[in-house]
């Protein structure tokens, strides 16, 4: 019985030796990187208040990697630097894409007047990226760069650059559409909840941009 005992341990554990569990350690280690600066994002695209929440949302992440040290802004103490980008097209009108036209009638038609009745957009879609660096010991001049207006012209490569990948979020939001007749009306707040709704929308799109980010780490590092 005892033999078996030990026949059973050596089985099981080759068979998980070529196995990677999913674990919050520090997959940079290997890379001699204990320690990350993280300055808030660069937003280069027309959305407002991105830049930190899709910052927080990231720094969420990487803090629940065991012995890995995270300082906000930049710190020339830490190993690396994470940068990020926030790109989307320059003109609002191509970011922002109707969707789920409803046709102006009813309490709706009276709230436009004499004006022929038309279809209104019952809500907006819209997307941007994200570049996101981890560079070790980085210069001055090379973060600089990374946030200058041309970051393209910035030639970084390993061991320098230990991770470099492009993320996608695309999300909507719903406009509320209620007739604005009267003093008490439902409509009279249709752009305050249409603009909690989008920032909601914020974050939820920085929440997939994070989590996008720790699968690609976890996946390729």
């Amino acid at each position: 019985m005892k033999l078996l005992n030990i026949i059973i341990v050596i089985l099981i554990t080759s068979s998980c030796a070529g196995y990677k569990p999913y674990i919050n350690n520090n997959p940079f280690k290997n890379y001699g990187i204990k320690s990350i600066s993280i300055p808030i994002f660069v937003n280069k695209s027309v959305l407002p208040a991105i830049s930190a929440k899709v910052t927080r949302s990231v720094v969420k992440v990487l803090f629940n990697y065991k012995n890995l040290k995270i300082y906000s802004g930049e710190n020339y103490r830490a190993d690396a630097f994470l940068i990020g980008i926030i790109e989307s097209n320059d003109k609002i009108n191509n970011v922002f894409k109707p969707g789920g036209d409803k046709f102006a009638d009813g309490d709706l038609k009276k709230s436009i007047g004499s004006r022929q009745s038309f279809f209104i957009p019952t809500n907006s879609s819209y997307s941007y990226n994200v570049k996101i660096y981890l560079i070790k010991d980085p210069s001055n001049n090379i973060i600089k760069l990374l946030k200058s207006k041309i970051p393209n012209n910035v030639k970084i490569k390993y061991p320098k650059l230990i991770f470099f990948k492009e993320f996608t979020a695309t999300t909507a939001f719903d406009r509320q559409l209620k007739e604005t007749t009267s003093v008490n009306s439902a409509g009279l707040v249709n752009f305050t909840q249409a603009q909690g709704n989008f920032y909601d929308s914020l974050d939820q799109s920085a929440s997939s941009i994070a989590t996008q980010f720790n699968n690609a780490v976890t996946n390729e590092l």
